[in-house]
């Protein structure tokens, strides 16, 4: 098996098992967790309200609840997981072209910060009701 340049495995694989250990556990651990204090200061919502709801619907599987606590904290977590495995597939097999994709890109941050900053705003709108968490 590849283990990348040098033989060594790429080290934000390490971040997998920590990713999964940090869904399921999220139930019990969400009791010691504490409240948003920029919610508490503001009153307006940051873009981690409802992540942990979201987690914890997560790890019982209710997609749809998870996607109405926080729908970009399950786009991340999703998004997220298939990034890794794709691009654990590219240091597999780097002879496959369309896996070249999935490199890490300063770009790509960029729209990601952007895109969280969009989720930020558009979720404080009173219009928008539907990006709040319940």
């Amino acid at each position: 098996m590849s283990t990348g340049e040098g033989g060594r495995w790429p080290g934000w694989l390490l971040l997998v098992p920590l990713a999964l250990i940090g869904l399921a556990t999220a139930g019990q651990l969400a009791p010691y967790f504490p409240a948003c204090l920029f919610y508490q200061k503001t009153g307006l919502l940051c873009p981690g309200c409802g992540a942990t709801r979201a987690a914890i619907a997560l790890s019982r599987g209710d997609l749809g609840e998870a996607l109405r606590d926080n729908l970009f904290f399950v786009a991340a977590v999703l998004g997220g997981g298939t990034w890794v495995v794709l691009a654990s597939l590219r240091e597999r097999f780097p002879q496959a072209c369309f896996l070249r994709l999935f490199r890490f890109r300063l770009t790509f941050l960029w729209v990601t910060l952007a895109a969280l900053a969009g989720f930020w705003l558009l979720r404080n709108l009173p219009d928008i009701e539907w990006l709040r968490p319940r």
